[in-house]
């Protein structure tokens, strides 16, 4: 993913990225020379502490957005479930903010941030101090195999980004054998979303996710553009690559980019 001119509004250095599943840190590499990474006295949290912690702390999870100076814009915030992979993604430099939480938990507490800060934005419109919290960019690469169901992260995901901000993520493709698809093995956010959404979307949450013989979670390109058309996101780029090779097979994948257009 290089980033044009055209897809965003700031400048090389200046964009505020999140990283779903960060792992290792991959990512973070790829997309260091995108952010600005200040000294860690430099930067602090609203509650005062180092802003790099592997704790399971939301709050500071939510403050780490609340930018007040608009000379340090940049973020580049790394989420995973793992602890071992947040100690290798701090250890790295390349990231702001490393967070030891899950992706569903992570974009609903920033989301709610979001939301309570445009909302406070509205009514201070004279406060400049109040500036956007949003995403330029959220990543997530290799992770929705472990997620399922991808309604509610698409509409977190739409909250959290700027309009013509970039969604760039990974998915395994469904296999062509629906009987491999059990609904008790679904996770708790497919449930979820059954159990809450109208017909359609269950329709096309079962016809669009799977859980694979690999005990990995396979998508359909049709599943994809179907959220995307649902949650405003436009197209940029997908290409059918192989994603992994195991047991001397290779499995194929989709690499997406879309942009936010509402």
């Amino acid at each position: 993913l290089e980033l044009r001119g055209d897809d965003c509004t700031h400048s090389k250095g200046a964009y505020r990225i999140l990283d779903l599943g960060s792992g290792s840190g991959l990512c973070g590499e790829t997309f260091r020379s995108y952010v600005t990474i200040y000294d860690q006295d430099d930067v602090q949290t609203s509650s005062g502490s180092s802003n790099i912690t592997g704790d399971d702390d939301l709050i500071t999870l939510a403050n780490c957005i609340d930018v007040r100076d608009n000379t340090k814009r940049s973020i580049f915030v790394a989420i995973d479930v793992s602890g071992k992979m947040i100690k290798l993604c701090k250890e790295s430099g390349n990231y702001s903010h490393c967070f030891r939480c899950s992706l569903q938990d992570a974009l609903e507490v920033i989301a709610g941030s979001v939301t309570n800060h445009v909302r406070d934005a509205y009514i201070c419109e004279n406060d400049n101090i109040l500036i956007d919290r949003r995403f330029d960019i959220v990543l997530a690469a290799d992770t929705f195999i472990y997620v399922g169901a991808l309604g509610k992260v698409f509409k977190n995901i739409n909250a959290v980004l700027g309009i013509n901000g970039l969604f760039a993520f990974s998915i395994e493709l469904k296999e062509r054998r629906d009987e491999l698809f059990h609904s008790n093995h679904c996770s708790n956010d497919i449930n979820d979303e059954l159990h809450s959404s109208a017909d359609e979307d269950e329709v096309m949450t079962r016809q669009g996710c799977q859980l694979q013989s690999s005990s990995r979670y396979g998508h359909t390109k049709e599943y994809i553009e179907q959220l995307s058309m649902k949650f405003h996101f436009h197209l940029l780029a997908c290409e059918e690559v192989v994603i992994r090779n195991e047991f001397d097979r290779s499995i194929f994948g989709c690499i997406y980019v879309l942009k936010k257009t509402k």
